[in-house]
């Protein structure tokens, strides 16, 4: 509109001309790996993306890789993140990789705190914000030097020991991308959309005994575990890690929740629009 129509001869286009002629107008759009089928109402992977996921994971982050850095972890957490858009239960299994990221970032700021004279000026500075220059150019210098914190924090050579949890989950994820017909990137466009909910449940568990209710949907329940149950808990096994038999609390919270769904589909009225559920055990909440 300002320019005129795209002229690379005399100035540089500022749309991605690759990019442009791709774009086909249609029910079906590919936007950086993520499809969006507006006929069938849903988004899900494309191949091609589930394949460079499947190669980083089989050939750069397999069982015989045994450190990484940070800057590697930020390239898998990013591809494997971007699965998340399509398939939401992906974002449940990055628990223990967002944690290792987080803590090998705090580890690299510690080590170039204490080795880079450089870095500590550099951390001083953006702290007091004192910058050789005019207040108007004062944040710009302010962001430039947070960016440049950041890289070397990110760059940083120091390794970390890829544990047991962070093996586990990384093998998870390439089972689940091993082509298996089973396990699917995609979901429904209405599942993703933010709505308030139709109704909300409370619940919660004990080692005894859990139960739940909804004042919208108008039911209760309680349950009392069995006997055998009980005595595989922290009442009668005290030290969860020596003993397979233990069940943990975790595991008697998941109960409620399972139990919750199940009166909510019960309850529910039997129609065909998109019900929202919010449920809220002790703590831990989250819709559905």
């Amino acid at each position: 509109m300002v320019c005129g129509r795209p002229d690379t001869d005399v100035r540089q286009c500022p749309l991605s001309l690759e990019k442009w002629s791709e774009l086909i107008v249609g029910p079906l759009q590919i936007i950086l790996g993520l499809v969006v089928d507006t006929n069938e109402m849903t988004v899900r992977m494309s191949d091609e993306y589930l394949s460079e996921v499947r190669v980083l994971i089989t050939e750069k982050w397999n069982c015989k890789r045994r450190f990484f850095r940070v800057n590697d972890m930020h390239k898998l957490v990013g591809k494997l993140a971007r699965l998340g858009e399509a398939a939401p239960w992906v974002y449940k299994l990055m628990s223990h990789l967002y944690t290792s990221l987080a803590s090998a970032l705090k580890m690299n700021k510690e080590f170039l705190e204490k080795s880079s004279p450089s870095f500590r000026a550099l951390c001083e500075k953006i702290n007091k914000k004192q910058f050789n220059t005019c207040h108007s150019e004062l944040q710009r210098e302010v962001c430039y030097a947070m960016k440049h914190a950041a890289k070397m924090i990110n760059n940083h050579k120091v390794v970390y020991h890829i544990n047991e949890t962070m093996r586990e989950e990384l093998n998870l994820f390439a089972q689940a991308l091993s082509a298996s017909p089973i396990i699917k990137f995609s979901t429904p466009i209405a599942f993703i959309i933010p709505r308030t909910p139709s109704a909300s449940i409370f619940g919660d568990s004990s080692l005894l005994a859990c139960g739940g209710y909804s004042t919208t949907l108008k039911f209760w329940w309680h349950l009392d575990f069995p006997a055998e149950i009980i005595s595989r808990t922290l009442l009668h096994i005290p030290s969860e890690k020596d003993d397979e038999r233990f069940i943990s609390i975790n595991c008697l919270e998941y109960i409620t929740i399972i139990i919750n769904y199940c009166a909510a589909q019960f309850s529910m009225p039997r129609t065909k629009a998109v019900t929202t559920i919010h449920i809220q055990l002790s703590c831990a909440s989250q819709t559905i």
